[in-house]
């Protein structure tokens, strides 16, 4: 995510009344409100909000084709809240208006932006080898870029497509580079998001026989060592915070442990990262 353009013209949209655009000054748009309570909604895994938030200033640039160095800021956000939500149609109109935009501007971010949500679509609509082709062109596109988060993001989009065709040398290598970027620039959602990419790349290690914990128990048990809640670790497996407690009692009487302290000891650490949190149902 970035800050405002500069002092260029933007428009101004009313995201509750879907209001006629206007020429304004970025510096204090309400714009910029609105935007960022749509991040906001993004960070906590909600594409609903997002889509409400964002929605109303994407449905002008369907209707008007109107893009300027503000769009692509909340565009990608929104094409990534409306492929969580399965609105493939939108999202590739939307899309192609972004990479048309992109491709005919000089400023090399928005093509990043487009190219990751291009490569988003392509994975929505069953196309994985497309998909990983774009992401890794994405990849290319973000070289010297300077924008961490947006670095990061297209790590984590061209890592998790990674890993999703078996490709697990690039995977990782997608991965710990997006993870270590949201660490560097402080977003810790997306920053555990990517670990939790990287935990389904290479399995936690457990220093103890390998056939002593079942999967979900291994999973329970990397989690919760990283300090994460009974709930929290529920959330981020699908799974009902009583189901985590009965695993915990067996994950402490297999290993032969009695807290999460001993636990945290125990489990081999890949990184010097905060464990998962739930993504928006992506396989």
């Amino acid at each position: 995510m970035v800050g405002p353009p500069g002092p260029r013209q933007t428009a101004e949209v009313d995201p509750t009344e879907g209001a006629s655009l206007r020429a304004r000054e970025p510096g204090s748009d309400p714009l910029w409100a609105s935007w960022g309570l749509g991040v906001a909604a993004l960070m906590d895994a909600h594409p609903r909000a997002v889509d409400a938030v964002l929605g109303p200033m994407a449905r002008e640039v369907e209707r008007h084709g109107v893009l300027d160095a503000f769009t692509p800021i909340f565009l990608a956000d929104e094409i990534e809240a409306l492929l969580a939500l399965g609105q493939t149609e939108r999202a590739t109109r939307l899309c192609d208006a972004l990479e048309s935009y992109a491709r005919a501007c000089e400023d090399r971010w928005p093509l990043v932006a487009a190219l990751r949500c291009r490569a988003l679509l392509l994975a929505a609509t069953q196309q994985p080898v497309e998909a990983l082709r774009v992401a890794e062109e994405a990849m290319a596109a973000c070289d010297g870029l300077g924008m961490t988060l947006e670095v990061a993001r297209t790590c984590l989009v061209a890592g998790r497509l990674a890993r999703r065709s078996k490709q697990k040398r690039r995977a990782r290598d997608r991965l710990e580079k997006a993870a270590a970027l949201f660490e560097q620039a402080g977003c810790l959602a997306l920053r555990d998001l990517a670990v939790a990419e990287l935990a389904r790349v290479a399995p936690p290690v457990v220093p103890c026989d390998e056939d002593v914990l079942t999967a979900t128990e291994t999973q329970v048990a990397q989690l919760s060592a990283f300090g994460h809640t009974n709930r929290e670790v529920a959330a981020s497996l699908g799974i009902s915070p009583k189901t985590v407690e009965v695993n915990l009692s067996r994950i402490y009487h297999k290993l032969g442990i009695h807290s999460r302290a001993e636990l945290g000891a125990l489990v081999g650490r890949r990184t010097p990262l905060a464990a998962p949190l739930p993504e928006w149902g992506n396989p």
